[in-house]
This record gives structure tokens, sequence and C-alpha cells, in this order.
């Protein structure tokens, strides 16, 4: 979760362009919770790209429901989001 929540705040000042090196303690501690809530319920689930034992690159799903398809009777909506890899500059 942390390195989530690591990329997660990288990708949030990259999109709005704010210097990464600000302190975050607060979003970040939001951040966790969500992931910690959400993960656990099963309303997000991220995948990961590893190198050397580190999450480089995550994308993440959210689940949530909507009034029901007339054709398919579900109700269930997933939403791509957090979609970010580490700048190979920062990798390396």
């Amino acid at each position: 979760i942390d390195q989530l929540v690591i990329l997660r705040t990288l990708m949030q000042c990259e999109v709005n362009h704010i210097d990464p090196f600000q302190d975050f303690t607060d979003y970040k501690t939001k951040a966790r919770e969500y992931f910690q809530n959400n993960l656990k319920n099963e309303t997000y689930i991220s995948g990961v790209a590893e190198l050397n034992g580190k999450i480089i690159s995550a994308c993440g799903v959210v689940f949530y429901n909507k009034p029901p398809s007339i054709i398919s009777g579900k109700n269930v909506v997933g939403y791509v989001t957090n979609v970010f890899t580490i700048p190979k500059s920062i990798i390396l």
C-alpha cells in the first residue's frame, strides 16, 4: 500500500503540475486510508509492474453500482483509474 500511495502522489503531482518534493503528509494519509479500505472491501483493485522488488507502474479499477442495464440486468461498473508509470529518469 505504501508504494501505491507513492505512485498515486507522483501521478497527482504530474497531472496537476505540482512540485513532488512538497510535504504531502495529509494527502498520503488520506490515500493510504482509501487503499486500505477499498482494497479490503474489493471496491478497488490494483495491477502493478515491479522492477527489482519495487512497484514502478500501477493501474486501478474502481467498482461502483449504477442502475441496472435493461439488456444484461447488471449494475456494476468498473472505472479504470490511477494508470501511472514512474518515469525512467527517476527509476534509474
